[in-house]
């Protein structure tokens, strides 16, 4: 398990835009990077996820890449109010 004990840099807003890790967290995450897989394209388990994600929300009833984008942003204003209630 990665124990990477990363720190954000955020904008003025709040939110993160950056993440500092230490260098020996680095190290580890190349090292765990190296025994798993870059997880790149073209590299066959992230295509296979990818296709399977793909299906499934084809079945959920979002076949298009609009219709994802349209759930996507949907998500983030019900997350948003979920923030803004919690304040």
């Amino acid at each position: 398990m990665l124990n990477l004990r990363e720190r954000f840099v955020v904008d003025a807003a709040g939110h993160p835009v950056e993440v500092v890790l230490p260098i020996e967290s680095y190290r580890q995450l190349l090292a765990w990077l190296a025994e798993t897989g870059p997880g790149v394209p073209g590299d066959e388990p992230l295509a296979e996820w990818r296709k399977g994600f793909r299906e499934a929300m084809a079945r959920a009833g979002y076949s298009s890449r609009q219709q994802i984008v349209d759930l996507t942003r949907e998500i983030k204003r019900e997350v948003a109010g979920e923030r803004s209630d919690h304040k």
